[in-house]
């Protein structure tokens, strides 16, 4: 009998489990440190599991992907978003199409996709061993050597024909190195998907504008280390921005966000979709409404709220009415809604995502098997790669892809 050993009870670890065929002649040994699988799992979309997006289908893979598009592209033409939908209807897991091409299973509930997976691994014949750290990987002959350890402190060690590595973003020390022992390096991890806090949040007249929600807006940064810009809906919070755009503006700028320390300038486009005709829109407001606040007159779809602080920012009065509204300040005003100057001074969790960049680099990958270039039978699947995407279930599908096009090598290369 072969043996499988699988480093990790994450979302690749045990999907991996769940899409292998049951098979005599294999054993499968799940380990993980903590005391449930698919812990991340099930706080992922806020609890509901936005566990892919029909986009991974339609669009090229570096509109979704900062880091690994390219590696991991004809891996989503062998197993994509309808893929992944098929295979969790098999589990029993039915799902539903929201905004953005985001699928959620249709109870809304992680937990059922949690279940459906960790149940599909039982029947399998996986076996978890939960409580249980891998500390290292070696090499014994054409046998891994596992030394691990429980909870109670008990140590012990584990053989292995075949081991599949998904730990997520935070690597054990000691598992790390011993991996670098076998040649394999690693690029330096770094926070994605965050909300950022601004200078203007230490103001009460921003922290009054907490909660409101611009429609579109568009952020760009132009650092050391590049450009950087990305546009979606927009959300004012009492320390600075969160919501869709900024979400994938870290993403996309992680690194480079990482090395200013989270200290930086940032544009803010409240009307990207307004090319042009600002200046004809004041005109119409000036003979139409002549006599009414420019404060009072919000335009081009920005909030209320919005567009009176920017009104203050821009030093228009209260009572400037829009007969005598004085061309000049109209300039500082488009400018300001155009061209926003905004001071990043860090960054602020997003409470339904955890994601990092980094991982073993992905030239040490073979991603038409996800085996090691320098280890045969040695394998590598999730968020422990250095892979990773927007918000919206592109993570969650890179994991699923990778987790079943190395299930379906190990298929072919232990079982058959």
């Amino acid at each position: 009998m072969k043996k499988l050993a699988i480093v990790g009870a994450g979302a690749a670890g045990v999907f991996c489990a769940a899409a292998l065929k049951k098979s005599q002649n294999l054993d499968v040994r799940i380990y993980e440190a903590s005391g449930k699988p698919l812990q991340k799992l099930l706080l992922t979309g806020g609890g509901r599991c936005n566990f892919t997006n029909l986009n991974v289908d339609k669009n090229i893979p570096r509109e979704f992907y900062p880091r690994g598009a390219s590696a991991i592209r004809k891996s989503l033409l062998r197993f994509g978003a309808r893929a992944a939908i098929e295979f969790f209807e098999k589990l029993g897991v039915k799902s539903k199409v929201e905004s953005g091409g985001r699928v959620f299973p249709a109870s809304d509930k992680a937990e059922d996709v949690a279940e459906a997976l960790t149940a599909a691994a039982l029947r399998n014949g996986a076996v978890f061993e939960l409580g249980s750290r891998v500390k290292s990987i070696s090499k014994v002959g054409d046998k891994f050597e596992l030394a691990c350890g429980r909870f109670n402190g008990d140590d012990f060690s584990s053989s292995a024909d075949a081991v599949m590595v998904c730990v997520g973003g935070n690597w054990n020390g000691s598992l790390r190195k011993s991996l670098e022992a076998f040649g394999h390096s690693f690029e330096s991890a770094a926070p994605s998907l965050f909300s950022m806090k601004l200078d203007a949040s230490e103001t009460s007249d921003w922290r009054d504008l907490s909660g409101i929600s611009v429609p579109c807006a568009k952020l760009s940064a132009c650092l050391a280390n590049g450009k950087f810009s990305a546009e979606g809906a927009l959300l004012l919070t009492h320390f600075g921005i969160g919501g869709p755009s900024v979400l994938k503006l870290s993403s996309f700028g992680a690194r480079a966000f990482a090395a200013e320390n989270y200290a930086f300038e940032l544009s803010i486009n409240f009307a990207p979709n307004l090319r042009a005709g600002m200046d004809a829109a004041f005109a119409v407001a000036r003979l139409v409404s002549p006599k009414k606040s420019v404060l009072n007159i919000p335009m081009f779809n920005i909030p209320k709220a919005l567009w009176a602080y920017l009104c203050g920012v821009s030093g228009i009065e209260e009572n400037c009415t829009m007969a005598n509204f004085p061309l000049s300040k109209q300039k500082v005003l488009i400018g300001n809604i155009v061209n926003f100057k905004a001071k990043v001074s860090g960054k602020s969790s997003h409470k339904e995502e955890f994601v990092t960049c980094g991982g073993l680099k992905l030239d040490q990958i073979d991603f038409s098997t996800m085996q090691s270039r320098l280890v045969p039978n040695l394998y590598f699947a999730g968020e422990c790669l250095d892979i990773d995407g927007i918000t919206g279930g592109f993570n969650l599908q890179a994991a699923w892809t990778g987790a079943k096009v190395a299930a379906e090598n190990i298929e072919k290369t232990l079982i058959f």
